[in-house]
């Protein structure tokens, strides 16, 4: 787990932050924007953290709007002190999408972390991680992009923009592949964050619909519906996830359904491998008329 810390004090933030949190976490310290934004969009950061009572109004709020709108699976926490002055930027933070906080001399800020990261499932990681295998690069990346982005439901053109390329690419490589259509792999995707986090982590729905960029229930039962999924009744139940994470990639990835059907031709060849042969029929047969007669006799 990587956090990036926002220390655009320097050195004083930076001692303060790590007297904070001991020898618990190891953060990436970050002073200039720029550096900021590239840890952000590195590979495994969970956690953005801030000092909310030194920095500017204007500079904590506007980057935890920022990053809650493109990164929004990036936990937020603020750190800073409890006066009057600061609790206008505090306000101004929570109102951007902060997550958790914790004041010092009172609160434990690796705690405050860890609270963030437990209201945090990590839906759209697992998604990735289930259908990794059964796509291929350019489409994968294109689910990369989206997961970062997904309660803002970004269209297909604007995903391949993000990546750098155009959409009859994305569609080329669907077909070579034998996948399904480009935007059947995105609603699949998220479809199954959304099933995940009602099923699994027994989100509410509101917060389901918010972060996964439906409108209401009825957009999400109807893109269920596109893949022949049942609407949701019961509450808790990770079977349910992993039903519809099979019928999913079923129906969007032609390797997955053929290890599928692989699976289940193999099962009925060593049910065949098992049946008995003529001769071990007759001497069944055999044995049964036998047990028959004795109880007669």
């Amino acid at each position: 787990m990587r956090i990036v810390a926002w220390v655009p004090s320097g050195n004083e933030q930076e001692r303060a932050i790590n007297t904070a949190l001991g020898n618990r976490f190891a953060p990436t310290f970050c002073r200039t924007e720029q550096a900021l934004w590239e840890e952000l969009h590195r590979p495994g950061v969970h956690v953005f953290l801030l000092d909310v009572g030194t920095s500017r109004q204007s500079t904590a709020a506007g980057l935890v709007a920022s990053v809650r709108s493109q990164l929004p699976a990036i936990r937020i926490v603020g750190f800073g002190w409890v006066t009057k002055s600061s609790s206008v930027d505090i306000l101004a933070c929570v109102r951007a999408g902060l997550d958790a906080i914790a004041f010092r001399g009172h609160c434990d800020l690796g705690a405050a972390i860890e609270r963030a990261l437990a209201g945090c499932s990590d839906a759209e990681e697992l998604v990735l991680r289930d259908v990794r295998d059964w796509l291929p690069v350019p489409l994968y990346d294109a689910v990369r992009v989206l997961v970062q982005r997904l309660d803002q439901a970004p269209s297909l053109s604007l995903l391949a923009k993000m990546m750098g390329v155009c959409e009859r690419t994305l569609q080329r490589t669907s077909k070579q592949n034998g996948c399904g259509s480009p935007s059947d792999v995105m609603c699949g995707v998220r479809v199954l964050v959304a099933i995940h986090l009602l099923m699994v982590d027994s989100q509410p729905m509101p917060h389901v619909l918010a972060r996964t960029g439906y409108p209401s229930t009825r957009a999400l039962h109807s893109a269920m519906r596109r893949f022949g999924l049942p609407v949701l009744r019961q509450r808790r139940s990770e079977g349910v996830y992993a039903s519809a994470r099979d019928e999913v990639l079923r129906r969007i990835s032609s390797t997955y359904a053929d290890r599928k059907a692989l699976g289940r031709t193999t099962a009925r060849l060593e049910v065949r491998q098992w049946a008995a042969t003529p001769s071990e029929r007759a001497l069944i047969s055999m044995e049964r008329a036998m047990h028959a007669l004795s109880r007669v006799g």
